[in-house]
């Protein structure tokens, strides 16, 4: 089967991709290693806001490949600052706007 990827333009995909929710997003990089490393940077419009005090984003190792310098409000609980702000830094997350409560 053909992927995607391999055969439809960047803006074309990432236009398909902006009618994902997050959760969706994170589920669909478990098609193939090539939609993990490829579906981030086809998504980073889904990835402006990022709410971290839902439950589906602590547990979920794919959201790090989603973090990158678009990511611009993010919502957290106070337990979660500096497991975050790592990764903000090693991700070069500069968000414009911290939320105590969920977006």
């Amino acid at each position: 089967m053909p992927d995607l990827f391999n055969y439809l333009p960047f803006d074309l995909i990432s236009s398909i991709l902006s009618y994902l929710h997050q959760v969706d997003c994170l589920e669909a990089m478990c098609v193939s290693h090539q939609w993990y490393e490829k579906m981030p940077n086809h998504a980073t419009p889904l990835w402006t806001k990022i709410d971290f005090s839902n439950p589906w984003t602590k547990k979920n190792s794919r959201l790090l490949q989603c973090l990158g310098p678009h990511v611009h409000i993010v919502a957290l609980s106070y337990k979660q600052w500096d497991r975050v702000f790592r990764s903000f830094q090693q991700y070069n997350v500069v968000p414009e706007a911290l939320c105590k409560y969920s977006l």
